[in-house]
């Protein structure tokens, strides 16, 4: 029988069924290899199905791991090649493909594992390279080695699993002075946060951060320090309001349009159907300047957040003068709309 077949005695949650389609670390790769050898002999007795039970996996899975071990047959077992003689001078240059197709060239895992295969790399897996990142990122420190005064600009990143990376820049250099993963965005961690980089010796000398309600509270323990709310927030958020509810009344009116469209429609007698048809043609008028203004507010909204960017198109920087200028004109321009930008 297939289950009596073992290399060692294995964890008992290879046997749970809900663990299929993530990445499990109780299939260790003795255990891959053992799953593809299986399937490679019983492949016509139909022990697939068996082997998806016996491991709580997929028959997909199973198959993979069978073309795996099956592809690769000549690279373990037929004569030494170049690139298997070559894989341990190969495999330093790899890891430097792999960092700066994700850094520089801001590559997909996915697409940096079909360059290296393209490449002829001695590895090329997804896996490989999502280890290799990890690794690396975990063995940089999350504070920066350096000392001095420094403007703050903070904010929180919010990633896989919802858990917020609480982040600290140095506005004039670019510099990450600080990042960490949180599994709760709470004031006491922007506290430890700051904390951590006044111990280093980098100075605070003022702040910018958003308006959020945990920033707001854990402002509070930086003392007197200047702060200054960063401008895209400032901006677009305040702004993205007036967006909502413009959009909202954009909605409400096309619903009423609708509606009286069908009530003229249905309408049967001659004169319900002229009244239905001039509150039709109303509403449609009221859809119409809605949709209109919506329109008009948000290209100015999109003309005011362009200005938010650091480079023009043209790889030039952006004259704070020309920004400011084209910001004030777009507002000017959303109050003659009516919006109540004040």
């Amino acid at each position: 029988m297939i289950h009596s077949i073992t290399l060692k005695e294995e964890p008992s949650s290879l046997t749970s069924q809900v663990k299929k389609f993530i990445r499990r670390k109780d299939l260790t790769a003795e255990i891959r290899l053992k799953i593809a050898t299986l399937s490679l002999i019983f492949i016509t007795q139909g022990g697939i199905t068996g082997l998806a039970l016996r491991y709580g996996i997929s028959r997909t899975f199973v198959y993979q791991l069978a073309n795996q071990l099956e592809n690769n047959l000549e690279l373990l077992f037929g004569a030494p090649s170049v690139v298997s003689l070559n894989k341990q001078s190969l495999f330093p240059l790899a890891v430097r493909h792999i960092l700066m197709l994700r850094l520089a060239g801001r590559c997909s895992i996915s697409a940096i594992s079909g360059l290296l295969k393209a490449w002829k790399m001695p590895v090329g897996s997804t896996g490989f390279i999502s280890q290799t990142l990890q690794r690396t990122g975990a063995a940089l420190p999350s504070i920066i080695q350096w000392q001095g005064p420094a403007i703050y600009a903070s904010d929180e990143i919010f990633f896989s699993g919802h858990c917020p990376i609480l982040v600290t820049v140095d506005i004039v250099s670019g510099a990450i002075l600080h990042i960490e993963k949180q599994p709760v965005l709470t004031k006491e961690a922007w506290e430890k946060h700051w904390k951590r980089l006044k111990d280093k010796g980098i100075e605070l000398v003022k702040l910018l951060s958003d308006e959020g309600t945990v920033m707001r509270a854990a402002r509070q323990s930086l003392g007197e320090v200047y702060w200054q709310p960063d401008t895209f927030h400032a901006i677009s958020h305040r702004l993205g309001v007036f967006m909502h509810r413009l959009g909202r009344q954009a909605e409400k009116a096309l619903e009423q349009e609708y509606g009286r469209q069908e009530r003229q429609i249905n309408a049967k007698s001659p004169k319900v159907q002229q009244k239905s048809l001039q509150q039709y043609q109303q509403a449609s008028q009221t859809f119409l300047k809605a949709g209109h203004l919506l329109d008009d507010f948000r290209f100015l909204y999109h003309c005011i957040l362009e200005q938010n960017d650091v480079f023009l198109p043209n790889g030039q920087v952006r004259p704070r003068s020309y920004a400011e200028a084209d910001v004030r004109t777009a507002i000017q321009c959303m109050r003659s709309l009516g919006t109540c930008c004040k």
